[in-house]
Parts: structure tokens; sequence; C-alpha cells
């Protein structure tokens, strides 16, 4: 992607957001001066990443008109569990990045901590910086060494300021480990 404006104007590009209830189409704006690291981190060819864009609570509003919701199977609103999260944050929020699949024939969450692990960081520290959390714990399962060393690597190239947030834990290798409820009581 080239950015033939200048730095700081307006660049809108449309991503489609497919579930298995509903297709929706939203526009995304970039700042021209952002718009090259954003591209390398979807494409995943940076040698090295250029620092996140400064973000805010426009996160939430923007997830809001996504119509992004949980995948519990209540279809619960993205957007107003972080909206609630940041209301009650005064800086002990916590992030786990949950890459404990326990599902035999799931592999999703090991293929992108693998292939894209510069993606889940960005999603990380971004959420970190908007609900004010104090932490970032990656909570990989114990069998998954691909995704797990993927992940450290990233995360050495990452700013001081990020990786101090970080620590990680080893999931057991049990079925239920990644399922929410389980893995908060694991980590507490």
């Amino acid at each position: 992607m080239r950015c033939r404006r200048r730095d700081g104007d307006l660049l809108s590009a449309d991503f489609g957001f497919s579930g298995s209830t509903r297709s929706r189409t939203d526009d995304v704006s970039v700042r021209c001066g952002q718009a090259r690291g954003v591209m390398t981190r979807l494409l995943g060819t940076a040698d090295a990443m250029s620092p996140l864009p400064k973000v805010g609570s426009e996160i939430i509003e923007a997830i809001e008109r996504s119509r992004l919701v949980g995948r519990g199977g209540a279809g619960f609103p993205v957007a107003t569990k972080w909206r609630a999260v940041a209301q009650r944050s005064r800086g002990d929020a916590v992030i786990v990045v949950n890459g404990a699949e326990g599902e035999p024939q799931s592999k999703k969450d090991r293929v992108l901590m693998s292939e894209r692990p510069h993606l889940v960081l960005d999603g990380a520290f971004i959420a970190a910086r908007v609900l004010r959390a104090r932490a970032v714990i990656l909570y990989i399962g114990e069998r998954h060494d691909a995704a797990r060393n993927a992940m450290l690597r990233a995360l050495s190239a990452r700013p001081e300021s990020e990786r101090r947030l970080v620590t990680t834990s080893a999931a057991p290798a049990r079925y239920v480990a990644g399922a929410e409820a389980a893995a908060v009581h694991f980590l507490n």
C-alpha cells in the first residue's frame, strides 16, 4: 500500500467482516503516516514493527459499529464488555491472550500465534491501552511450542514499554483449559 497523501491525511479501506450469523462491511480509517505499519502487520511482511498507532476510546466505538460479538454462544457485544471494563478499570485490569484451545480438531489459535504473532500482540497491547490494563498474560497451551516460541520471538522485537507488561503462562493440556472460567481460575 502506497500513501499518496501527506502524513496525517485520512485513508479509508473497506474490510469485510463475516460471521456465522451476520455479514457486514465497515469503513476503517487510518492516518496516512500509519498505513505502512498497519498493512505490513496484516500481511506479515515487516522485518520490524513500527510503533502502534495512538488509540483510545474510539476503538470501542469502532468495535460497536462493527457489531462484533463474543464467541461464547450468547452473542454478547464485545463493545459492551470493553466499555464496562474501561469504566471500572483503575489500572488493575489484566488482558489474557487465551491461546489454550483444547478442541482436538481446532488449530486456529496455534496457527494465528505461529504465523502472525505481531497481530496477536498488537491486539493485546491496543486492548491494554484502551482498558488501562496493568498486565498482559500470554496463556498458551503447554504442548504448543511453535506458537509459544513465535510469540516470544515477536515479543522480543517489541519496545521495552510493551515487553515489561507481559508474562507467560503454560496452560495445562486439558480440554477445558481454554474455557474462559477455567483459564481465569488457573491464572488466579
